[in-house]
């Protein structure tokens, strides 16, 4: 699945055509990991952060050491370690 999601992203495929399992996986609360931090975030690569607020479909703003961070953070860069249900 997360192979599919790549690949749309990738060929520049509006968020809303993303398979609804991978955008409903993640809820507010979550605790997440970042991933792939080799490029597209190297700050983070030790880091763990709690999902805040889902602003767009699969894009997320994500406290980071009790900090926002600046942007918001697609699905795809994040994993669930723990989730909050």
């Amino acid at each position: 699945l997360e192979a599919q999601c790549k690949l749309l992203i990738s060929m520049g495929k509006p968020t809303g055509l993303l398979p609804l399992a991978a955008r409903c996986s993640m809820k507010v609360g979550d605790l997440v990991r970042f991933v792939n931090t080799k490029t597209d975030y190297p700050q983070y690569a030790s880091k763990f952060g709690l999902l805040v607020e889902e602003r767009e479909v699969g894009r997320w703003i994500v406290s980071v050491n009790g900090k926002l961070h600046p942007f918001l953070v697609f699905y795809t860069c994040l994993e669930v370690v723990n989730a909050s249900r």
